[in-house]
């Protein structure tokens, strides 16, 4: 995961996902690039990644790679722009529901 530009001013900074997240995994690596956690879960270096607050030029070919090499990719999000997670499908369908509270989801 990552953390938004603005989370020293704004209270909606990824720290409740982390918190509902953090006690399924054996750990959370902040790389600072979500073109590259992209990349790292469609290679199988990790299993799975979300953040919000992304730009579509932060993720476009990332999508790509990970839906080409089989992953799923699905917005979470709508009102913090480009607000993704992915990884696996059954990954994707562990984390889905703890980061949203919408039943319907749009997949890549």
């Amino acid at each position: 995961t990552g953390f938004p530009i603005d989370k020293d001013r704004n209270p909606d900074n990824n720290l409740d996902n982390l918190a509902r997240i953090l006690p399924m995994v054996r750990g959370v690596r902040r790389q600072g690039s979500a073109a590259f956690d992209l990349c790292c879960v469609a290679a199988g270096i990790l299993d799975g990644y979300w953040e919000f607050n992304l730009h579509l030029w932060d993720v476009c070919a990332g999508i790509l790679i990970v839906t080409e090499a089989g992953g799923m990719v699905c917005s979470f999000r709508e009102d913090r722009n480009v607000s993704i997670v992915a990884g696996t499908p059954a990954i994707v369908e562990k984390l889905y529901p703890r980061l949203s509270d919408k039943p319907g989801k749009i997949c890549f």
